[in-house]
């Protein structure tokens, strides 16, 4: 039977339970104990490590990975490694969060403090091509805002290293303008007195620090596991949507 193995946490159990039931042997890597306990109710045994796993010298038809690029120091050495855990003809599958709206428009509300690294299509191949990988298949999601990405190892890595500067000087320019833009604007809401409401405030963070602007918000989110719990930098309560309505 094929072999895969997922580093993507309780939700990644989930996703190898169902290749389970279709044949495959299934591990998962990951240390957190809520993947673990996943892991025990689904049937799915998990390494408990971080990746690349230490204690496994396993190989694997599959590897798989769900928003987990986004979030290592070196995404390029960390898809290298999978080279070495692939059986002859294994495929890498992973999905990272499609960020090619936000990079076209300059808008730095994309920037969240757990991400390392933002992608759209052109650096998404980028770092796998250099990871030595050749790109089978890169789509957009029909919902939830991510990448899907399908590769296999390339048979021969020629990949040039050097990556042109203009998209990056395009959308810095973007950058800049955008900024001004919502600076401006929310400098009028906060003048006199008035306050300014933000929904989903990790969005408005980037805007709020790059302007220096701590206080005269209100945070507003409908998650109830942040609620009257505070951003790092901001004496800011989150509410809800009923504090709203009270006030």
């Amino acid at each position: 039977s094929a072999r895969s193995v997922s580093e993507i946490g309780a939700g990644g159990c989930y996703i190898l339970s169902k290749l389970k039931e279709k044949g495959f042997e299934a591990t998962a890597i990951d240390p957190s104990p809520v993947a673990i306990q996943k892991g025990e109710e689904l049937g799915i045994e998990v390494v408990p490590e971080f990746y690349p796993a230490q204690s496994s010298d396993d190989s694997y038809d599959l590897i798989i990975h769900y928003d987990v690029l986004e979030h290592v120091n070196d995404p390029v050495e960390f898809l290298q490694n999978h080279i070495a855990d692939l059986n002859s003809g294994g495929l890498i599958a992973f999905a990272v969060p499609d960020c090619s709206s936000y990079i076209q428009l300059g808008d730095i509300s994309m920037i969240l403090h757990e991400h390392l690294n933002y992608f759209d299509d052109d650096s998404l191949r980028n770092v796998v091509e250099c990871a030595g990988f050749e790109v089978l298949s890169i789509k957009k999601a029909n919902h939830g805002g991510v990448l899907f990405c399908v590769a296999k190892v390339a048979k021969n890595n020629t990949y040039n290293k050097q990556i042109g500067s203009k998209k990056f000087l395009q959308w810095k320019t973007k950058v800049e303008n955008l900024n001004n833009l919502i600076g401006d604007f929310i400098k009028q809401a906060t003048s006199s007195g008035n306050s300014l409401g933000c929904y989903v405030p990790l969005r408005a963070i980037p805007y709020l620090s790059i302007l220096g602007i701590k206080e005269g918000v209100r945070f507003f989110d409908d998650d109830p596991g942040i609620h009257m719990k505070f951003f790092d930098g901001f004496k800011v309560p989150v509410e809800n949507m009923d504090d709203l309505r009270e006030t």
